[in-house]
């Protein structure tokens, strides 16, 4: 969780916001991939199909020049893109596996989401003074002018993990993953035209945002048409 949410915030500070949100949208791709490497389930052709989806999302985002199917690369793109696009990566997959451990505690554990939530926030409190000093940041006392902003960051933050940790443990993994991995770019999308509008958004962003989902949703169809075929077997030899 923690790794998920530090890279994620570097990544917004190095990308723009709307960028970063669909990069995120690799989170239910590495979470498939370590449910199948760990919890032994399987890798489907659905699944796989995302994969390959999402890597011309991520590739077509870092480097638009290929939407003009120049392979050379773009000279627009800097190290810092580079970099923020490495950051989201990191935060996808960091992120993947705490969807994954969250879905199991809920699941087979049966623990309950507050105290999920709970021992989340004090591991990342934990690891984020670690870091504080590899990084070359010290705690900073809030201001007047900054406290509003950090209470509000953090009721937000708040609010999102848990809603986010209720609905994993209750609702199918794969469908969860769309529905937020589908709103949370388009959140972004409106949120950088209102609050960033010198950052305009870009077609490369589109039409990655387009693959990375168009990916997600094949694999969401085709665990819905497995889960039926298997009702459906478990009904007949119920009768």
């Amino acid at each position: 969780g923690y790794g998920g949410i530090s890279f994620g915030f570097t990544a917004v500070s190095l990308l723009p916001l709307s960028e970063s949100a669909v990069l995120g949208q690799m989170v239910p791709i590495f979470a498939s991939a370590y449910a199948w490497v760990f919890l032994g389930e399987r890798w489907h052709c659905s699944d796989a199909f995302c994969a390959v989806a999402g890597l011309l999302g991520v590739m077509v985002i870092a480097n638009p020049a290929l939407i003009r199917g120049d392979l050379s690369g773009d000279s627009s793109v800097t190290g810092v893109k580079l970099a923020g696009v490495a950051c989201s990566m990191l935060s996808s997959a960091c992120a993947g596996g705490a969807f994954v451990f969250v879905r199991v505690l809920g699941t087979k554990v049966k623990v309950h989401w507050l105290i999920v939530l709970l021992y989340q926030a004090m591991g990342q409190v934990i690891f984020g003074i670690a870091t504080l000093k590899p990084v070359g940041q010290t705690i900073t006392p809030l201001t007047n002018g900054t406290l509003p902003w950090a209470l509000g960051c953090g009721i937000l933050g708040f609010c999102g993990q848990a809603a986010m940790t209720w609905g994993l443990q209750r609702e199918k993994s794969a469908t969860a993953s769309v529905v937020q991995k589908s709103l949370s770019p388009v959140s972004a999308m409106l949120f950088q035209t209102i609050f960033f509008p010198a950052e305009a958004l870009q077609m490369s962003m589109f039409l990655g945002f387009g693959l990375i989902f168009f990916g997600l949703l094949v694999t969401v169809i085709g665990k819905m048409h497995r889960e039926a075929i298997q009702e459906g077997r478990a009904n007949y030899q119920r009768f």
